[in-house]
């Protein structure tokens, strides 16, 4: 398994042991809907059905030894950083209050854009803010870690993506991490997805009366050294409290101001009423909010990040190492489950195995490995490791930047060597349907198949009766020996039938069209012609009598089928009147079907409608594309020809050298009116030759604005292209006189 490092001294990574969850034991437990975590210091209560910090304590009671706030039926999250054994306390920091705790996602560019929110409005009532439907799916503390997952659903005519939320506390921690995973689900790419997690503090209130805190940018992403995004909240009565919430990455942000924030866009750009400036502060009731940003968000893809929510000021470099983990190869990349003080070990079986440090900030620190022994590099927080003895290695990461821990990291992971397995695997094919299939895999101690048809078996030979030709295909052996290295091999099997070759059924088609062939039953196929794919095509001019035979390729398994194909002559649709491909309005088309061979032939018109004279006369009254199509039957055989043509009007421009933007609603723009144009493009330019704004579309226009302000009244020179319905491009270029007086 993958271990994640959530210390900052030093520690080994755990062989996992569970232990077995019980109200009474259990520092996380579901109650009712709902979930709560325990730790020494911080509690947590997750909402069932928002998977938001906020449970309703009427309905999902916290379990006994927990501390909520009296004033609410919510609980949140608090915390004891005074370490006093919660003689004093912080929180329950978003209550009361009526917004907010809570998080959603937002897609576009937008302030307005399409989106959904989860969040626990106290006042507002939190039925009204579930837009996002789910559940807890799964909580465990094993030792000392603690987690709880929450997983839901936003589904509609156009999105369909799935989250997965996962809360982690470390007992003894003043921080715990939240894990994003969303899943796109749709079947288009999702240009631009916001996700946003908002809160209003409110750390004291309840001991204070006093709703503000002093809200702080302390980190900003583009801003400094590293890319570490945090604002923080804290009061100084009647004890100094924090709470920050922090992530590690280009793609985050974070804002304060506002109140119920539920735009990922303002928050990520620190628009509308929202502020975030590196080192900015306020003190205010008001939000504090944390937005992360995916772009391409490809179809079938999993996006997964982490933050973390913090609730002592000088635990922030600690909390933010939470987010680097061990990697090697049999390992998840995900919160951790486990926490020991055993040495993780990786088995290098056959050779080469590689371990890393991974994690958004891996870069804040430079990284040694000792002993400086088998390994493709000792100063890389990755390595390829090829030892011929077992070894433990030690992997220290130093601080490069304020952005890291103000202590080394270190990581202890033992690697044994083990020799290749030396495996081999055989199987009787080809065979026919109704031969045994045996098959054999050799070098392990324990054996594990899989195959065609939800094949399975732990035998070292399993065999049985291949009783149809879904038993072909791909047969794979994963054997394992008794130290715990293991190798996969695979055999394809081919099972072809004695004698039941098949081939499309008798059928009828047009004189000259062609008809695909597919033969079934056997796995060796040979057709009249000599082919041997198990498809052919075939072109009758008359009707004719196809063969094919097949075999499994032994034991003589071969059969032949026959197929006639029955051919029917064909109608020839054709009709005049339209000689050319352009036409201008008022002019009239005289169409005459010439169709031959036919028992019954029809008009399709432009608009759709149907006709079944013979000859017809159109007036081309309106401009745009048409296509006209007759269609010839004779008995079950058609043909169709479909000619296009385009009406198109006479076109004109007029351009005005006059314009008065002085916002009384008369001449205040610069519009070129047209007709008939595709496309145009227009051009400004003050007297000095420079362009002050130009705009693409016959729509477009000037309303006397530039990027640096007002343009001043006086003379300016144009430049018009444009292009007409005939896809021809003319140039007009003249003055025009701008007042505002």
């Amino acid at each position: 398994m993958k271990q994640f490092l959530n210390k900052n001294n030093l520690h080994y990574f755990t062989i996992c042991i569970i232990i077995i969850l019980s109200n009474h034991i259990s520092l996380a437990q579901i109650v009712g809907s709902s979930s709560y975590i325990k730790g020494t210091s911080v509690e947590i209560g997750i909402n069932g059905s928002g998977g938001f910090e906020g449970v309703d304590m009427s309905v999902s009671p916290p379990p006994i030894g927990m501390h909520p706030r009296t004033s609410t039926n919510f609980f949140g999250f608090v915390a004891n950083p005074q370490l006093n054994s919660w003689a004093t306390f912080d929180g329950d920091f978003f209550t009361p209050g009526s917004p907010e705790n809570g998080w959603g996602v937002q897609f576009g560019n937008t302030s307005s854009g399409a989106g959904a929110s989860n969040n626990c409005s106290n006042g507002l009532g939190i039925g009204t803010l579930l837009e996002i439907p789910g559940s807890i799916t799964n909580y465990s503390q094993i030792l000392d870690c603690i987690s709880s997952d929450w997983e839901g659903n936003l589904i509609n005519s156009s999105t369909n993506l799935h989250f997965k939320i996962n809360y982690f506390l470390q007992q003894n921690d003043l921080f715990y991490t939240t894990t994003i995973s969303i899943t796109n689900n749709t079947s288009a790419t999702i240009p631009l997805l916001y996700y946003y997690r908002n809160l209003d503090p409110d750390n004291n209130v309840e001991q204070t009366g006093d709703y503000s805190t002093t809200n702080t940018i302390e980190n900003q992403p583009g801003s400094g050294s590293c890319d570490l995004a945090c604002v923080s909240a804290t009061q100084s009565q009647p004890n100094n409290s924090y709470l920050a919430l922090a992530g590690v990455g280009s793609d985050f942000r974070v804002s304060y101001g506002g109140f119920d924030n539920r735009s990922g866009v303002n928050i990520w750009n620190a628009a509308g009423n929202l502020t975030g400036t590196l080192n900015s502060s306020v003190t205010h009731d008001k939000a504090i909010s944390l937005a992360y940003k995916i772009q391409n968000f490809l179809p079938g893809t999993t996006r997964t990040f982490k933050f973390v929510v913090i609730l002592n000021a000088s635990d922030k470099n600690k909390a933010l190492s939470n987010l680097l983990y061990l990697s090697y190869p049999g390992s998840q990349n995900f919160i951790p489950t486990s926490c020991s003080s055993s040495i993780d070990t990786v088995k290098a079986c056959g050779g080469t195995t590689n371990i890393e440090i991974a994690g958004p900030n891996v870069g804040d620190y430079s990284w040694g490995w000792t002993p400086n022994t088998f390994l493709s590099s000792s100063t890389s927080y990755s390595a390829s490791v090829t030892p011929t003895t077992s070894i433990v290695y030690t992997i220290t990461g130093t601080p490069l930047n304020s952005c890291a821990s103000p202590t080394p990291l270190t990581y202890t992971i033992a690697v044994v060597p083990l020799p290749a397995l030396p495996t081999t695997i055989n199987a009787n094919s080809p065979l026919c349907i109704g031969s045994t299939l045996n098959l054999t895999a050799t070098g392990g101690t324990y054996y594990s198949w899989s195959g065609p048809d939800n094949f399975s078996s732990s035998l070292q030979s399993p065999s049985f009766v291949a009783t149809s030709t879904l038993s072909s295909g791909t047969y794979t052996a994963l054997v394992t020996s008794s130290d715990g290295c293991s190798a996969t091999t695979t055999i394809n099997v081919q099972v072809a039938p004695g004698s039941s070759v098949s081939v499309t059924s008798n059928t009828s088609i047009c004189a000259g069209n062609s008809i695909q062939l597919t033969a079934s039953g056997a796995s060796n196929y040979t057709w009249f012609d000599n082919s041997t794919s198990p498809t052919i095509i075939v072109t009758p001019t008359s009707t004719t009598v196809y063969s094919v035979s097949g075999n499994s390729g032994a034991g003589g398994c071969t059969s032949t089928a026959q197929t006639t194909i029955t051919t029917i002559p064909n109608a020839i649709a054709d009709f005049t009147g339209i000689n050319n491909s352009t036409y201008n309005i008022g002019q009239t088309l005289n169409l005459l079907n010439i169709s031959s061979n036919f028992t019954s032939f029809n008009w399709t018109l432009c608009n759709g409608d149907t006709a079944l004279s013979n000859s017809l006369t159109i007036p081309l009254n309106t401009a745009g594309e048409c296509c006209i199509k007759i269609t010839a039957v004779n008995n079950t055989c058609r043909d169709s020809v479909t000619k296009c043509y385009r009406v198109i009007p006479e076109f004109s421009i007029s351009i005005p050298n006059v314009f008065t933007p002085n916002a009384d609603n008369i001449n205040d723009v610069f519009k070129i009116n047209s007709t008939g144009l595709t496309d145009l493009n227009c051009a400004i330019f003050n007297r000095w030759g420079q362009k002050i704004y130009d705009w693409n579309g016959v729509t477009g226009s000037w309303d006397g604005k530039t990027k640096s302000g007002l343009a001043p009244t006086g003379t300016y020179f144009y430049i018009v292209m444009y292009t007409n319905s005939e896809n021809k491009t003319s140039t007009e270029k003249g003055f025009l006189s701008l007042f505002r007086d």
